[in-house]
């Protein structure tokens, strides 16, 4: 009983005062600093030119997270390029608090997954870079252990998001 008490007081405090709908969507480059690696990033850094044309029909079947609240996404989630040159980033809000969300490729329609976090997420249309539970205006990180803040790049060749703590 002690540990679930223990258990459940770690996890609000570290819920305490977090915005679990926070979004932010940077324009400019942003210097973040990766607590596992101490190296610096800028969204810069991972720069990418951003698409122009008609845009994809997502498929949904090409995910089974997609297909399974595919129903869910409002239309205009998927109507704006807002990550790596040529993707709309869709979120939801997971049953244990989580929030998740997917990816529409609009070039091909195939949707991915994006890590799951606890505050939300920072990111530009412009780069790569995708900070999960990112620092808070102040650069502060965040210190709790559901609301770490990651480093994570989108591989376009392997079609899969990296850890940057993991691989620099």
């Amino acid at each position: 009983m002690r540990l679930y008490l223990l258990t459940l007081i770690i996890f609000a405090s570290c819920k305490n005062g977090a915005d679990s709908n926070k979004k932010t969507v940077v324009d400019s480059p942003q210097i973040v600093q990766s607590s596992d690696t101490g190296k610096v990033y800028t969204f810069s850094d991972f720069k990418v030119d951003t698409i122009k044309g008609k845009i994809a029909i997502p498929k949904f079947e090409s995910n089974p997270l997609a297909h399974k609240y595919g129903l869910n996404y409002p239309p205009s989630g998927v109507e704006k390029l807002d990550f790596a040159g040529h993707f709309a980033i869709v979120r939801f809000q997971h049953p244990a608090d989580d929030i998740g969300g997917v990816m529409v490729d609009f070039v091909n329609g195939d949707i991915f997954e994006l890590p799951k976090c606890t505050l939300g997420y920072s990111y530009t249309k412009t780069s790569r870079l995708l900070i999960v539970n990112p620092p808070s205006k102040n650069g502060q990180e965040n210190n709790c252990y559901y609301c770490k803040t990651q480093y994570w790049i989108w591989d376009d060749s392997t079609k899969v998001f990296k850890d940057l703590a993991a691989h620099h």
